[in-house]
Order: C-alpha cells, then structure tokens, then sequence
C-alpha cells in the first residue's frame, strides 16, 4: 500500500517509524486521502459511485484483515448519501473464497449485458 499511497522516488513512505511504530502525522494524512469512507465525503466522488450501474460488496464476517468493519461503516455511509448499492456479508474470510465469484461475477454479466456496445451486449 505505501507504494500506491506515499510514494518516494524510487521508494516510498511509511506511515510510521520503525521499529517503534510511532505515527508519522503527515504521511498518515496522505494515507487518509485515499480511505474510501473519507473518499465519500467528497461530492465529486459519491456522485461518481451514484452513477454506476451496480455498486456491489461483498466481504466475508469472519476476515483475517476485519474489512468487514470498514465495509459496514461504509453501507451506512452509502445509505446516508443514498447511493445505491447492493452489499453481502457471508460466512467466512479473506482467503479460499472463490467459490463467491459464481454470486458476484453473476451480478456484473447483468449489468454488462445491459450496456449498449459491450461484447455481452451485442448479437
């Protein structure tokens, strides 16, 4: 992640010291600007998530990373925006789940079918 989120040159920043772990106040806030639920409070980004055609999360209750607590504050937030959205929470984690791609990938041939000049959508 702190490649993509605090690049350096030909490295990048951590948001903390080694080996103390002590916060780096300004790398963190870089870090925050890229929080999906920060990222909602900006209109030019809810408005973007407002004019997809399927918005959809899927997160298992039991993952190792606990995305399962960020996805829900991010459903309530969504819900505070009415921002469409379709969200599934299922009985498992991170790892070994593909077996959730027959739910979700489902969803998505759906929505690519509908859109005018897509392969799913031609004859």
């Amino acid at each position: 992640m702190a490649a993509a989120y605090s690049p350096d040159g030909d490295g990048f920043l951590l948001p903390f010291s080694l080996p103390d772990g002590e916060l780096i106040p300004e790398v963190w806030e870089q870090w925050l600007t890229f929080d999906p639920i920060r990222m909602l409070e900006q209109p030019a980004h809810a408005d973007a998530l407002r004019g997809l055609e399927l918005l959809y999360l899927d997160v298992g209750d039991k993952d190792e990373f606990a995305l399962h607590l960020g996805a829900r504050i991010f459903v309530e937030r969504l819900k505070t925006l009415d921002i469409p959205y379709h969200y599934e929470e299922f009985n498992d984690g991170h790892f070994g789940i593909n077996y959730r791609y027959k739910v979700s990938l489902e969803r998505v041939a759906k929505v690519l079918a509908k859109v005018p000049g897509s392969a799913a959508a031609s004859p």
